[in-house]
């Protein structure tokens, strides 16, 4: 495995304390995540740096439908070039944000478990305006 070390120093900057990447953004599921965070924990420590001074993130695709059947529709549908369980696969391995608020909400649990600080999140598409009407009105 190559490590590559890359960081700016500015004046007054001692040199391995301070120096370094202060965040580390990953595009990974959980399982990748977790192996990933444990590879950058032990390099810390053989560099003698705190693993808790690096911010994990994660950069999951995110596209929130409004109901568990019209997710399973976006799924299964063959203009997507993929099998369902292409994307099912897609899914798990690059951690996307793909589903309901609720399954989404759960994800975000897992990755906050495994210790990751923030998401950047890059969005697909966003619920219709009507369905988002919708919504608010059935909870009101």
């Amino acid at each position: 495995m190559r490590v590559i070390d890359i960081y700016q120093r500015w004046p007054g900057q001692s040199d391995r304390a301070e120096c370094g990447p202060d965040v580390t953004n990953w595009q990974v599921g959980i399982t990748e995540f977790i192996r990933k965070s444990h590879v950058l924990a032990d390099l810390c420590e053989a560099t003698g740096r705190d693993p808790a001074t690096v911010r994990r993130t994660h950069a999951p695709n995110f596209q929130l439908f409004e109901s568990e059947s019209e997710f399973r529709r976006w799924r299964q549908s063959e203009d997507r070039g993929m099998s369902a369980k292409e994307v099912e696969a897609y899914i798990r391995d690059r951690g996307a944000f793909y589903g309901t608020s609720e399954a989404i909400q759960e994800i975000i649990e897992e990755f906050k478990s495994a210790g990751c600080r923030g998401f950047m999140i890059f969005c697909n598409k966003a619920p219709s305006l009507e369905g988002q009407r919708n919504s608010r009105n059935c909870s009101q």
